[in-house]
């Protein structure tokens, strides 16, 4: 997060993208590292940032254990949080911060593509 701080001041990104874009860093990494390796071998997350006027699109690769984040059912926000299984929120506010979003498998790493469109 610091690092991507320090891209989006360097380019002049508004606080309100930068944050949306650390808080999907959050939880995504947190994800990855909590659930996606299924040994104690060391691992590697690559993250690569592309940036235009137009969009940042984010990409996180892992070589962890197949799993597609977009594939699980969220959790039932009409329910009182008493009454809700723990957990599915990230992804959910994954999606509402992100315009697009995708999950790829290739060569035994899982790849996940994020867009966020920039406000002209």
């Amino acid at each position: 997060n610091t690092e991507f701080k320090q891209f989006a001041d360097e380019r002049g990104l508004a606080a309100g993208v930068s944050q949306k874009v650390s808080i999907v860093f959050d939880d995504l990494l947190n994800n990855i590292i909590s659930y996606g390796f299924n040994d104690d071998a060391e691992h590697q997350i690559e993250i690569d940032v592309l940036y235009s006027s137009e969009k940042i699109v984010i990409t996180i690769t892992d070589d962890g254990i197949p799993f597609n984040p977009f594939d699980q059912i969220g959790p039932d926000i009409s329910l009182s949080i008493e009454d809700r299984d723990i957990g599915g929120l990230g992804v959910l506010l994954i999606k509402e911060l992100m315009d697009e979003y995708q999950y790829q498998r290739h060569s035994n790493s899982n790849v996940v593509i994020l867009t966020l469109f920039l406000d002209a």
